[in-house]
């Protein structure tokens, strides 16, 4: 039984990364999405203090889950944030003494990062915090306990998580990394994945 779960939400890939722009086919949509999210969960198996649940309604994502050897929770939930509700108490019901949430689109990420953000949240009482690169969006959150703070993705949510840990004077870490800020949103968001997977090696 893993005291630390990691949340990992993937939406359907039929509407994931619409933003990507029209030189983007949904079929490369779809692969890349599925690529990114081995990304992710390769990086979180790679950590031994860390178990790995997939929440979403796209047959094609909880499959790539359970051939991972991840456990996998259908999104019956309207909304991000009720889904990741719904996904810690499943979690809590699994003794989870902490929780870590990932979002799927993460395509640098590595088990380094995993283990630094879990460093952070050395108080008894923690939030840490990875924020995407353009300090708005939370590409990575950790609590200890579980709901220490309620979830608040959305626009803003960077800003939204880091006053929701004030307001409850909780410890507060922000983690920062090259390959932790990259999420794939916006077609300048591509560009610039593309250019650092070159330098890196990465293939996709």
């Amino acid at each position: 039984m893993s005291l630390c779960w990691a949340i990992i939400p993937v939406k359907h890939l039929d509407k994931a990364k619409s933003r990507l722009g029209p030189a983007v086919s949904l079929s490369e949509r779809v692969s890349l999405s599925l690529k990114m999210l081995g990304r992710v969960l390769a990086a979180v198996s790679d950590v031994e203090e860390v178990a790995a649940l997939v929440v979403s309604r796209d047959s094609r994502a909880l499959g790539l889950a359970v051939s991972s050897g991840v456990q996998t929770l259908e999104d019956r939930w309207n909304g991000l944030n009720p889904c990741l509700e719904g996904a810690a108490h499943w979690c809590a019901g699994k003794g989870a003494r902490s929780l870590l949430v990932l979002h799927a689109d993460l395509p640098l990420i590595t088990p380094g990062d995993i283990r630094a953000l879990l460093d952070l949240g050395l108080s008894t009482t923690s939030v840490v915090l990875a924020p995407c690169r353009r300090n708005e969006g939370t590409n990575a959150l950790f609590m200890r306990p579980p709901g220490i703070i309620p979830f608040a993705f959305g626009p803003g949510s960077f800003t939204a998580h880091q006053k929701l840990a004030f307001q409850r004077a909780i410890a507060l870490a922000v983690y920062r990394s090259p390959t932790m800020e990259l999420d794939l949103d916006t077609e300048e968001d591509l560009q610039v994945f593309r250019s650092e997977a070159r330098l890196q090696g990465a293939r996709y």
